[in-house]
C-alpha cells in the first residue's frame, strides 16, 4: 500500500470514528410534528365559557397539534408528548387517538407512553366530548370538529415518527410574574401552606429544549400556568389565544429553522387569569386582541430567555406509568386527609358554577360566585333532587346538578387517567382536570420528595391531560365555594385523592414496580346527540355568483392600515380547509406592468388577518376578510383571494375562488 493511499484510509477511518463518536454522544433521538386541528368555523358553539350565544363565525388563528417523540437511544424506549390548541383533551379524543395509533403502530404507541395535553383556549369550536355536560352549551356532539381534532393529533405524531433524529435535551426554569393573576385570592389565602405563593401566583416556567446534531434548536416545550382566556366570550373567531400566539410568534417571526416547533403548555392554571385587571378583556390593555398578543409575548420572552440562556442537559433514562382509576367511591387514606379515611362523592356540580368565572367569563344570569339555594332548587327540578347522602358528602357545596350517577351514562367521567413520565432528571405528571395553584403545588412537592433519590430534581405538573373532569381545589379552597370549588365534582377530598394516586405512582416508579388500572372508561360513541343544524344548501345573493367580490379594496394603503374586503361565499362547514386556508394575501410586484408570479404573504393562520363569516337571509353567506398591513410590508401591489365551497340542493359540494382587484401598499 502506498503512503498516499495509507494516509487516505487513515483519514476515512478517523472520520468514521469521529462521526460514530459524535452520534454516540447523543443520548436521545427525537421527532417533532405539527398538524392542523381547526374545527368548524361557523355555527358551532365554542368550548370554554359555556355560553350558548358564543358560536364560531370565522377564524383569527388556526388551532394546531404539536407532537414531540423522545426515544432513549440505548434502549429504544419512547415517550410521546402532544400539546394541542384546544380547550380540553376529552376522554373521547384520547380513546380515538389511541385506537388509531394502535392500528398504525402496534405495540409502539399506547396509553402508557402517549400524553395528550391542551392549552385550554376558550375560542375553539366545542362538541368533541362524549359526556353530556361538556356538550350542552354546544348543542351536542359535533362530528366534523371531533374528527379533525383526532386526525390532526395522529398526523402530528405521524410526522414526528417519520422525522426521528439523534439529539440532546436541555432544560431550564425561571419565574414569570407579569402574565397572570389569581382570580380567586380569597380561596387561595385559606391555604395554610401559601408561603412563597402569598400573591396567589405560581410563577414557575419550565422550558425543555430539543437540540439537533448540528447544535441547532429544533423545538421547545414551555410549561407555565395561565388561563387561555385573553379572548372573551364576546369573540366569535377561532383563536389559539395567548399560548397560541406565543407559539406562532416563535415559529413564524423568530425561528428561521424549517420545521421548528414551539409548544406552550399548561400546568396548574385553574385559578390563574391572564386578565390582569380581573375583568374580561381587561389587562394589560382594554382590547382583547392586544391582550392576547401581549400575554403571549410575555410567555414567549421568558421562554426564549430560558432556552437561550444557561441550561442543564437532560441525562438518564426514560420511564412511564399510567393507570385508569374509578374516582366514584375512591377511598382516600388518612395520611392524605384530616387523619380519617374519606370517600370521594358521586360527581356533582355546585351552584357557584353557574356564575362562571366573573374575572374571565361570567355566566349568563349575572349571579355571584357563591352558593345559591335558588339555583340548587332549579337544578334539582331539572336533574333530580340530590340525596341526603350526596349532600353530606359534597359538604359545603350547594348542588346544582348530580352528574356522575345519571342513567344510562354519567354526564361527567368517573373513570380517569393518571400518568407520569420520567425524562432523565425531569418528571411530568399528566392530570385530567384544572388544578388550582396550591392543589398542583402540593402534588408537585409530594412527588418530588419521593423521586429525589432517583435523581429526579424537577417535577412538572401538567393539567388538562388525557381527559377532562372539571376543577380540583384544595380542601381549604373548596370550603369557600367560589367557581373552582363548585366545579370540583368529586367533592372536598378530590385533591387529596389525586395526591395519593400520584405519590403511589411515583413510589411505584422509584421501586420499579408496575401500576394497574382499577377500571376502564366506557366507550360512549354509540349514543351521541347533536341538536345543531347542519348545512342544507347554499345560495348566492340575487344577481351574484359564489366568489364574487362584494367589497373591493381601496387603491392605495399605507403600512399599518387595514384592508377590508368581502365575498359571496358558502358555508365553512362544507370544507374545513384543513392544512389550507380560507384566505390568501398575495404580493405581485413593485411595478404593476411587470408580470411576475404572485407570492403568498399571509393566510387565515396569520395574526394580521381575520376571516369573518356571516349568514345572510336563509342560505346566503358573506365572507369578510381583513388584513392589518405590517409595518415591514414590502411596498408594491397586492391582492386578496378567498377560497370557499358551496353545497347545492342535491348535496354536492363544489369549490370556488374569488379574487379582488390589486391595491398598492406604499411606504410612509
Amino acid at each position: 500500500m502506498s503512503i498516499r493511499r495509507y494516509r487516505s484510509v487513515l483519514v476515512v477511518i478517523t472520520c468514521l470514528l469521529c462521526s460514530t463518536g459524535f452520534a454516540g454522544e447523543q443520548p436521545y433521538r427525537f421527532g417533532l410534528g405539527k398538524a392542523d386541528i381547526t374545527g368548524e368555523a361557523a355555527e358551532v358553539g365554542m368550548m370554554g365559557y359555556s355560553s350558548t350565544d358564543q358560536k364560531t363565525a370565522g377564524i383569527h388563528t388556526r388551532q394546531w397539534s404539536r407532537a414531540f417523540i423522545i426515544e432513549e437511544a440505548a434502549t429504544g424506549k419512547r415517550l410521546v408528548y402532544v400539546n394541542t390548541d384546544l380547550g380540553m383533551i376529552f376522554q373521547a379524543v384520547q380513546q380515538s387517538v389511541l385506537r388509531k395509533l394502535e392500528k398504525k403502530y402496534p405495540g409502539i404507541y399506547n396509553e402508557n407512553n402517549v400524553m395528550l395535553a391542551a392549552t385550554h383556549t376558550h375560542s375553539g369550536p366545542g362538541g368533541f366530548s362524549h359526556y353530556t355536560i361538556y356538550d350542552l352549551s354546544v348543542l351536542g356532539f359535533q362530528e366534523k370538529t371531533f374528527n379533525v381534532i383526532v386526525d390532526g393529533i395522529v398526523r402530528s405524531i405521524d410526522q414526528a415518527h417519520r422525522q426521528m433524529q439523534p439529539g440532546r435535551l436541555f432544560y431550564a426554569k425561571g419565574d414569570l410574574t407579569n402574565a397572570s393573576k389569581n382570580r380567586s385570592l380569597l380561596s387561595h389565602q385559606r391555604n395554610p401552606d401559601v408561603a412563597g405563593y402569598i400573591d396567589g401566583l405560581d410563577p414557575e416556567m419550565t422550558v425543555l429544549k430539543f437540540v439537533d446534531q448540528q447544535g441547532e434548536l429544533a423545538g421547545v416545550i414551555s410549561w407555565f400556568p395561565v388561563h387561555a382566556t385573553s379572548m372573551t366570550n364576546n369573540n366569535h373567531l377561532i383563536s389559539s389565544d395567548n399560548k397560541g400566539y406565543a407559539s406562532y410568534h416563535w415559529e413564524h417571526d423568530i425561528s428561521k429553522k424549517p420545521g421548528f416547533i414551539a409548544a406552550f403548555a399548561q400546568t396548574n392554571a385553574g385559578n390563574l387569569s391572564p386578565n390582569l385587571n380581573l375583568r374580561p378583556g381587561s389587562g394589560p390593555t382594554e382590547n382583547e386582541f392586544a391582550n392576547t398578543k401581549e400575554i403571549g409575548l410575555r410567555q414567549f420572552n421568558k421562554a426564549y430567555e430560558l432556552a437561550t440562556g444557561p441550561t442543564e442537559e437532560v441525562t438518564g433514562g426514560l420511564d412511564n406509568r399510567f393507570q385508569f382509576v374509578d374516582f366514584h367511591g375512591l377511598t382516600v387514606r388518612p395520611d392524605y386527609t384530616d387523619g380519617t379515611p374519606k370517600t370521594l362523592c358521586i360527581a356533582a356540580l355546585g351552584s357557584s358554577l353557574a356564575a362562571g368565572s366573573t374575572e374571565d367569563g361570567p355566566g349568563p344570569l349575572g349571579i355571584s360566585e357563591s352558593n345559591n339555594p335558588l339555583l340548587s332548587f332549579l337544578g334539582g327540578l331539572l336533574t333530580g333532587v340530590p340525596s341526603k347522602e350526596l349532600k353530606k358528602c359534597q359538604a359545603e357545596k350547594q348542588i346544582l346538578a348530580d352528574t356522575g350517577n345519571k342513567k344510562p351514562f354519567p354526564w361527567t367521567p368517573n373513570v380517569l387517567p393518571i400518568q407520569m413520565f420520567r425524562i432523565g432528571q425531569l418528571a411530568v405528571l399528566g392530570a385530567p382536570a384544572e388544578f388550582t395553584v396550591m392543589s398542583g403545588v402540593r402534588i408537585r412537592r409530594a412527588v418530588q420528595a419521593i423521586v429525589a433519590p432517583m435523581g429526579i430534581n424537577h417535577v412538572i405538573f401538567n393539567g388538562y391531560a388525557n381527559a377532562y373532569a372539571s376543577y380540583v381545589t384544595t380542601r381549604e379552597e373548596y370550603s369557600v365555594q367560589e367557581y373552582e370549588g363548585g366545579s370540583t365534582i368529586f367533592g372536598p377530598w378530590t385533591q387529596a385523592a389525586y395526591q395519593q394516586l400520584f405519590t403511589d405512582m411515583a413510589s411505584a416508579m422509584r421501586d420499579q414496580q408496575p401500576v394497574t388500572s382499577t377500571a376502564q372508561p366506557p366507550d360512549l360513541s354509540c349514543c351521541l346527540l347533536n341538536f345543531q343544524t347542519g348545512v342544507v344548501t347554499d345560495a348566492p345573493y340575487i344577481g351574484t355568483s359564489f366568489g364574487d367580490v362584494l367589497q373591493q379594496p381601496e387603491k392605495i394603503y399605507h403600512r399599518g392600515q387595514t384592508v377590508t374586503v368581502a365575498f359571496v361565499t358558502g358555508h365553512p362547514k362544507n370544507n374545513l380547509h384543513t392544512e389550507d386556508t380560507f384566505l390568501s394575501v398575495y404580493y405581485t410586484s413593485a411595478d404593476p406592468a411587470r408580470d411576475k408570479p404572485a407570492i403568498r404573504v399571509a393566510t387565515d393562520n396569520d395574526w394580521e388577518t381575520k376571516y369573518r363569516w356571516e349568514r345572510v337571509g336563509i342560505s346566503a353567506s358573506k365572507a369578510t376578510i381583513s388584513w392589518d398591513i405590517p409595518q415591514d410590508a414590502k411596498p408594491g401591489f397586492y391582492y386578496i383571494s378567498h377560497g370557499g365551497d358551496q353545497k347545492n340542493v342535491w348535496g354536492t359540494i363544489s369549490a370556488f375562488t374569488g379574487t379582488t382587484r390589486k391595491f398598492e401598499v406604499v411606504a410612509d
